[in-house]
């Protein structure tokens, strides 16, 4: 899955898992889907994805293949 943003390919499934569960309810929040909205449960979910995506991405620096 290509991580949003990124440019980067990412196989972590906490992290994998974190955006669609974001994805999931921003979706389906009419909150979330109006411009510059956004609800306090759809900011904690992406801010979840982006701390998964921040953990996948120190667990990968220094380990050697």
């Amino acid at each position: 899955m290509m991580a949003p943003g990124s440019g980067r390919d990412t196989n972590d499934g906490d992290t994998d898992e974190a955006w669609r569960v974001a994805l999931g309810h921003i979706a389906g929040c009419p909150r979330c889907r109006e411009p510059a909205g956004g609800c306090e449960t759809g900011r904690a979910l992406l801010r979840a994805y982006r701390r998964a995506q921040r953990d996948s991405t120190r667990g990968r620096t220094g380990s050697v293949g």
